[in-house]
């Protein structure tokens, strides 16, 4: 057990449990948060945005990072096959929690989308996969870079595709706010927990 992301672990968690709860509960702080989240978003609506967010949300979907994720696990299975067995548990693992979860919360979707979306909100499939994808794709890229600027140049690669994504179901008000922080807390926790019980190093 390696102590450090194991302790990362039971904070994300314990946050994400916390989240959930009140999500659930629907409490007075929750709703003040995705309230003044929607609020923004609807002020700064405009027809070129509203185009450019529906492009975003519909290309980058669960299922086109589910794809892309397995195009990446085959590829890394041939540089190492330990650790594409830790990432195929870490994305499709995940991935398949967060769809329980969603059925368990069962809350719905904001009323205002801009672009219809079915079935439950809490947390979200969009930003969990695609999350998820981006450390995939920085593990990989990590093993093959070995200049620091150009790790740096991947990791805001990630960062900017996972804002988009974001920033696009919050925009067409697909999700609420702490539907977004839920898919990040619960990404964390996932990725926390598989390194406290075995970490990437030990399986280079």
């Amino acid at each position: 057990m390696n102590k450090k992301p194991f302790f990362q672990c039971v904070i994300l968690f314990v946050s994400f449990l916390v989240l959930t709860l009140a999500v659930k509960s629907q409490s007075d702080m929750i709703s003040y948060l995705d309230n003044i989240t929607s609020a923004f978003f609807q002020s700064i609506r405009n027809p070129d945005l509203t185009n450019l967010m529906t492009i975003i949300s519909t290309v980058v979907s669960p299922l086109t990072t589910s794809l892309i994720a397995l195009v990446i696990l085959g590829y890394q299975y041939f540089l190492n096959e330990r650790i594409a067995v830790w990432l195929f548990m870490l994305f499709f693992g995940t991935n398949a929690l967060a769809l329980l979860l969603k059925d368990i919360i069962a809350r719905h979707r904001p009323m205002n989308q801009l672009v219809f979306d079915s079935g439950y909100s809490f947390p979200s499939g969009h930003t969990i996969s695609t999350f998820l994808l981006m450390i995939l794709v920085l593990v990989v890229a990590r093993q093959r870079l070995r200049r620091v600027l150009s790790q740096v140049v991947f990791v805001i690669f990630a960062l900017v595709i996972l804002a988009s994504v974001i920033f696009s179901r919050l925009y067409l008000e697909n999700h609420f706010l702490t539907d977004i922080l839920g898919s990040l807390l619960l990404g964390a926790t996932s990725y926390c927990g598989l390194s406290a019980i075995v970490s990437l190093k030990e399986l280079q």
